[in-house]
This record gives C-alpha cells, structure tokens and sequence, in this order.
C-alpha cells in the first residue's frame, strides 16, 4: 500500500503534490498517514479479542511462575 501511494506522487515532490493537491480541493494521503491506518486496523482486534482472553493469560502466567 505504501508502494502504491508513493508511486501516485508525481516525481517523488512530496511538497509539490501536496501542494496542487490543496489547489485542486482534492484530499491528499501521506505514507504517515497510510501507515498509521495500517498500523491501528491490524492492531484493532487484538485489542478487541484480549478482554475476552485475559483470564487464560493470567493462568498461564500463574502456572509458570509457581515452584514446585
């Protein structure tokens, strides 16, 4: 996806196409920001499903550190 966003740049000016981006009204998406969109979706449902699978963490953690 980064490949991608970076190969609609006009001749890598960052600058430049961020600039006739803002004179033509349409959006422009920086690789930041694509990456920080990749980074929250594919973190997104381990934050959902850890609640649920918490008690069998802590378990295991209790387990392992009990000396017989």
């Amino acid at each position: 996806m980064l490949q991608n966003s970076n190969a609609s740049i006009s001749g890598g000016d960052v600058a430049g196409a961020a600039a006739s981006a803002s004179q033509s009204g349409s959006n422009y998406v920086t690789p930041t920001s694509i990456r920080a969109t990749m980074t929250i979706v594919a973190s997104l449902p381990i934050i959902m499903v850890y609640p649920f699978l918490q008690r069998y963490f802590v378990k295991g953690l209790t387990l392992g550190g009990v000396k017989g």
